[in-house]
């Protein structure tokens, strides 16, 4: 989820909205994989996605930086806090890519 808003037009609904999915969903999602790996005793790869606006700063989605910036803090945690599971945790950074979320940003966002 991404909701474009400027600093000063940004909502604590939309904020928290966007907190929700992107970094409480992959955080618990994860949590969930890591569960069963444990219990079965099997090794295993998470593979979190984030984004390049982390490292680069993107007007008007700061929100969303927030949530992936979060994304990579959990990602660094849970690959100390799993690697004694022989499960792997890493994360992606993808740049902008063409999609239908992407469509709908303001041009000088793209």
């Amino acid at each position: 989820v991404v909701g474009c808003h400027s600093v000063p037009d940004e909502t604590p609904e939309n904020f928290q909205r966007i907190i929700d999915v992107n970094l409480k969903g992959t955080y618990f999602t994860c949590q969930a994989v890591a569960r069963e790996l444990v219990a079965a005793k099997l090794p295993g790869s998470i593979v979190n996605i984030s984004s390049v606006g982390v490292q680069r700063g993107i007007e008007g989605v700061s929100a969303y930086t927030a949530s992936k910036g979060g994304i990579d803090g959990i990602t660094k945690c849970m690959a100390k806090d799993l690697s004694q599971y022989n499960i792997r945790v890493n994360c992606i950074q993808p740049g902008w890519i063409v999609t239908p979320m992407s469509n709908e940003l303001p041009d000088g966002i793209k």
